[in-house]
């Protein structure tokens, strides 16, 4: 395979491409339309509907889950260039369109399936063209072929297709799975084998999905004798068991990366501390979910001539997507929120000199708060006599309307998204948060007094929530850890707080926390002292953030996430930061292109062990978190991705997109078990 694109978006978006114009064989290997073309066709005896052209006007019916892939991937423009003229949910009332064929989009669900089946019976359309995000299991196809031969409708079912797409493209190097409370699945040793192993099952055939839509033969590693280890085992199954379905893997790319394969609880940390990166921040402090960010933003108080209503207290809520087809969202995503805020400035700045160019060329003539559409739709004619005459600046000026109208509408968004931030990290004094624990991580010098002074006094600034996630950071990053006096008045006030202990109990009882945040410490250069957030003031918003947040800058450090990372795509032996045991020794290696020994090896090697080892680095890697992950992690790898000598391409993972908040709610029930 020529044609290797490593990105997750890109070629889930090209699987969904092909599927609406028709070519879903291609992308989805139709392991099931043989199955239920025979099955209908022997039923039925009728023909199979002919594909209808791709010129031809299309319907798409979708599940939930289904609308929500599309909706990050595709937006109204490419539906129509792709011969979509109708996108409707499949529980939503529909109109019968006799004369259109339907693309159906969904997961295998017994809704979904009976649905599907009253559609056919109704001839709601021509003809029915079915894709599952998911494989459909067998039972399903055979309902799907009885009923709508019960209601001689079978011969309207053009193709069935696997289209293996169960999973969301975040960004280009960024998926989730989107299964809910797996953290808490995970670690819930109250539940039962069968659910634990359906679990993993389905985390087996989603992360398989990700493999497949990539094109992709991976070198699989793990942690041995854990449920990463159960997942590879499962993977490498599926995969070998795909390569032989299609004789061989000339389908695949030839550039084969690392999959690593990883558990949550190797690194809790990550989980709990505050971010301070544009794009973290926001998940962490407002609703940002599948790329869509709701801003709150108070109400403006009216004239008192115009209302005689008391002021609404409750706030607006603005939506907007930030994806990757923006250009200042992927510049600034990853960057430092100060950093981020003087872009921001700079694009406002742009557009007010832009303005100030205008009304100088136009003179007194011109009127001084002239506006940018106003201005691109003028016509020579109506413009004053002196602007026209100005050696033509006027006209490059028009032709950089456009843009500059743009970049205007940008800078409002993120403004406004700023400010919230901003209101937040005034509020809860974030920035003496993120400080603390910065400098509590990198060793650096810091009072303990300060610590205890903002856990146990309710007066000071901080939610339970930010003072439960800094007493985690400081409980387990301290040697000697605090005194059990110290704790129990911390605790105390976190408790009469609101804070909940059970939180504290299961950490503490995690030993692999303790363990693995101390390898996650930098030996970079020691962090300023905390500065207080007396700085932040919303109506100053980027002169007090420009001016006086430099010194809160994050340190250059490697997560415990990355270091093993590092190790393992670099075949260093061993894993580097303080993790004790080589890589060789504690993860497990799978080949699934190399047929492994049914019996054991005579010499008493373990199977594994002879699988043939890769002996260059790997320039690619997919790294999959099991239990849940977070844009601080995914954005750790990118960069070390970025400042590595030899170009690398990481793409991260996880079963579950969670902020810190989230993550605590998972974990709150585990330290109540005993």
């Amino acid at each position: 395979m020529n044609d290797f694109s490593f990105s997750v978006r890109e070629r889930q978006t090209a699987a969904i491409v092909g599927m609406l114009q028709g070519s879903a064989a291609k992308n989805s290997g139709s392991s099931s339309s043989s199955s239920s073309s025979s099955s209908t066709s022997a039923t039925s005896g009728a023909s199979t509907v002919t594909m209808a052209a791709p010129d031809t006007w299309k319907v798409v019916v979708f599940d939930q889950y289904c609308g929500d892939v599309l909706a990050l991937l595709l937006r109204v423009g490419d539906f129509r260039n792709n011969g979509v003229t109708l996108t409707m949910p499949i529980d939503s009332d529909r109109q019968p369109i006799p004369d259109a064929p339907a693309i159906y989009f969904m997961r295998p669900t017994q809704n979904n399936i009976e649905r599907l089946c009253k559609d056919c019976a109704d001839s709601l359309y021509q003809s029915f063209c079915l894709n599952f995000a998911s494989p459909v299991p067998h039972p399903m196809l055979e309902q799907i072929a009885i009923k709508t031969v019960q209601t001689n409708s079978a011969h309207k079912i053009q193709k069935v297709y696997d289209q293996y797409l169960d999973f969301f493209s975040l960004e280009n190097e960024f998926f989730d799975l989107n299964m809910s409370g797996s953290y808490l699945a995970f670690n819930d040793h109250s539940r039962s084998d069968s659910e634990a192993e359906a679990f993993v099952d389905k985390v087996s055939q989603n992360l398989f999905s990700v493999l497949f839509t990539l094109r992709v033969i991976p070198i699989i590693r793990a942690p041995k004798n854990s449920v990463a280890e159960m997942v590879a085992g499962k993977l490498n199954g599926l995969l070998r068991a795909q390569i032989q379905k299609e004789g061989g893997v000339s389908s695949y790319s030839m550039r084969r990366p690392l999959l690593v394969i990883i558990e949550r609880n190797v690194d809790l940390s990550v989980m709990v501390a505050h971010p301070w990166t544009y794009q973290a921040l926001i998940h962490d402090l407002l609703e940002f979910a599948l790329n869509r960010v709701k801003v709150p933003v108070p109400e403006e108080p009216k004239p008192e001539s115009a209302s005689t209503a008391p002021p609404s207290t409750s706030p607006v809520i603005h939506k907007y997507d930030l994806d990757t087809t923006q250009a200042f969202w992927v510049q600034t995503a990853g960057l430092p929120f100060p950093t981020v805020a003087t872009q921001i400035k700079a694009c406002v700045t742009e557009y007010q000199t832009a303005m100030n160019e205008l009304n100088a060329l136009g003179g007194a003539d011109t009127p001084q708060k002239e506006d940018l559409n106003t201005t691109a739709a003028a016509t020579p004619a109506s413009l004053p006599s002196k602007t026209s005459l100005v050696d033509g600046n006027f006209t490059k000026f028009v032709d950089r309307v456009p843009q500059l109208r743009e970049n205007k509408k940008i800078a409002d968004i993120h403004t406004e998204i700023a400010t919230a931030l901003l209101r937040q990290i005034k509020d809860r004094a974030l920035d003496v948060f993120f400080s603390y624990e910065e400098t509590l991580m990198t060793h650096s010098y810091l009072d303990t007094k300060e610590i205890y002074a903002i856990l146990t006094d309710p007066t000071k600034e901080g939610t339970p929530n930010d003072k439960l996630r800094l007493y985690l950071i400081y409980l387990l990053s301290t040697t000697p850890p605090p005194s059990a006096d110290v704790q129990r008045e911390i605790e105390q006030a976190l408790s009469t707080s609101g804070a909940d202990l059970n939180i504290v109990n299961y950490i503490k009882r995690n030993r692999t926390f303790s363990d693995n945040l101390q390898a996650t410490l930098s030996t970079t250069s020691a962090a300023s002292k905390p500065t207080a957030s007396s700085w932040l003031n919303i109506s100053g918003v980027f002169d007090k953030l420009v001016g006086g947040v430099q010194a809160l800058l994050p340190k250059s450090k490697d997560l415990h996430m990355t270091r093993i990372v590092d190790s393992l795509m670099e075949l260093k032996g061993g894993l580097t930061g303080g993790a004790a045991a080589t890589a060789d020794d504690t993860y497990l290696y799978l080949d699934p292109k190399v047929i492994v020994p049914t019996r054991p090896s005579t010499s008493g090697a373990s199977v594994t062990s002879l699988i043939p080892r890769k002996t260059t680095p790997f320039r690619d890697a997919i790294v999959f978190v099991i239990g849940g992950g977070n844009y601080i992690e995914y954005q750790n790898l990118q960069d070390y991705a970025k400042r590595s000598p030899q170009l690398k391409r990481i793409i991260y993972g996880t079963t579950e997109l969670m902020n810190a908040s989230q993550f605590l709610q998972q974990v709150a029930p585990l330290g109540s078990q005993s």
